[in-house]
């Protein structure tokens, strides 16, 4: 585990507050793309925008 996350929807938006265990994310644009793409994910299944 690198970390956590934790996630809410405030005005109609998703907010999230996410921990690293390093203090800090992987610096690879890999993570940073695929995070993305996960808040993405998030904010879609409630039908929120992107």
């Amino acid at each position: 585990m690198i970390g956590w996350g934790n996630l809410s929807v405030k005005n109609g938006e998703l907010e999230s507050e996410l921990g690293y265990v390093e203090s800090h994310p992987p610096r690879d644009r890999a993570f940073k793309r695929e995070l993305e793409v996960e808040l993405d994910r998030m904010r879609a299944f409630p039908g929120l925008e992107s």
